[in-house]
C-alpha cells in the first residue's frame, strides 16, 4: 500500500503543517549562520587580516601566553558577534511557537554565562596547547 496523505490520522497531518515551519526556521538559520561563519574564516584567510591582527598585537604585548590569549580571544569576541543574531533568531524562533517561556534578559544573562564557562574553558585549553608548543623540540 503506498503512502498517501489519505493514509495518514488528520492530527498527524495537522501536526506536520504545524512543525514544519518551525524546523525550516531552525535549518535556515543555521545554515544562514555557516555561510556567515564560513565567510568570515575565507576573510580572514585571504585578506591576510589575521596576520595583521598577530603583528598588531606583537607590538602592543611582548609575546608569549598573553599574546595567544589576546589573539583568540579577539576572534572569539568577534565569532561572538557574528553568530549573536543567529542565536537570538533561534530564541524567537523558540518563543513564537511557544517553546520557550524565558525572558530576553534572561536568555541573554544564559547567554553571558555560557561565555563566561567558554572563555575559562578555552583559556585552559588554549594553555595546554601553548605548552605543547613550548615545550615541542621543533619549537
Amino acid at each position: 500500500m503506498a503512502l498517501s496523505k489519505n493514509n495518514f490520522p488528520q492530527t498527524w497531518l495537522e501536526h506536520d503543517r504545524k512543525v514544519r515551519p518551525y524546523i525550516w526556521n531552525h535549518r535556515i538559520l543555521g545554515w544562514a549562520g555557516k555561510l556567515v561563519g564560513l565567510a568570515f574564516l575565507g576573510h580572514l584567510f585571504f585578506s591576510q587580516s589575521a596576520q595583521s591582527l598577530e603583528w598588531w598585537l606583537q607590538s602592543q604585548i611582548s609575546g608569549g601566553f598573553l599574546l595567544w590569549l589576546a589573539y583568540f580571544g579577539i576572534l572569539g569576541i568577534a565569532w561572538q558577534m557574528l553568530s549573536l543574531p543567529f542565536s537570538l533568531g533561534h530564541y524567537v524562533t523558540e518563543r513564537r511557537y511557544g517553546l520557550s517561556r524565558q525572558s530576553l534578559g534572561a536568555w541573554f544573562a544564559d547567554m553571558l554565562k555560557g561565555l563566561g564557562v567558554g572563555a575559562i574553558l578555552g583559556t585552559m585549553a588554549l594553555g595546554l596547547l601553548y605548552l605543547a608548543v613550548l615545550f615541542s623540540p621543533q619549537y
